[in-house]
């Protein structure tokens, strides 16, 4: 290659690197929002979790949530399933609060809850998991 050459364009290694990079932000992506690690709902290990400080409650509410556990329980169910509510000055407006952990994502500043309201009949009318 002489001083007059120009020098090719390497498709390949452009290629490769933009897929690599694509890979790493859909990773990043997803321990931002939340959405690993999720294991399986387990009643044992949820009850035992409480305010330990660990992220189990937090690693699966997914599981929980979306797989419509709680929908139409009885209030005795719930508290079997999960425990007793927590007493707390957050969300008075709902019936039943349990405290998850941490928020997901890099940077922690809030607690997420799992909020539960019950109907007149003490059957669980709607259920989300918020922030403070």
């Amino acid at each position: 290659m002489n001083q007059y050459t120009i020098p090719r364009f390497d498709w390949k290694g452009w290629i490769v690197g933009t897929l690599l990079a694509f890979l790493i932000l859909c990773i990043a992506w997803l321990f931002m929002t939340g959405y690993l690690p999720v294991r399986a709902f387990d009643s044992d290990d949820w009850r035992a979790a409480k305010d330990d400080g660990s992220q189990t409650r937090v690693e699966m509410i997914e599981h929980l949530t979306r797989s419509g556990t709680l929908d139409e329980l009885a209030k005795q169910q719930v508290f079997d399933l999960l425990g007793e509510c927590r007493d707390t000055a957050y969300f008075n407006e709902w019936d039943c609060v349990y405290r998850l952990g941490d928020q997901r994502g890099f940077f922690s500043l809030d607690s997420e809850w799992l909020v539960i309201d019950f109907s007149q009949d003490g059957i669980v009318q709607r259920y989300e998991v918020v922030s403070d």
